[in-house]
């Protein structure tokens, strides 16, 4: 390829970065080693932590609006 072009610049608009930042931050509030430990031991799925997500839109931001998501792309 080469050849002296221009390289690709990759930065996420400030609603795909404030996107990024507000399920960092659910994460690591949320997933704490208590919670993984817990879900392990019991092979049991963190139901409660979903229905946190799903409350925050999280859940579904890549379905289109028309179908109850939120309609974003792969990027956010």
């Amino acid at each position: 390829m080469g050849g002296g072009g221009s390289a690709l610049e990759f930065k996420l608009t400030e609603e795909q970065e404030a996107i990024r930042q507000a399920v960092r931050e659910f994460c690591e509030k949320e997933f704490t080693d208590e919670l993984v430990k817990r879900c392990s031991e019991a092979e049991e799925f963190p139901m409660e932590l979903y229905r946190k997500a799903c409350g925050l839109g999280f859940i579904g931001i890549h379905v289109p609006e028309e179908y109850g998501g939120q309609g974003y792309g792969v990027l956010e």
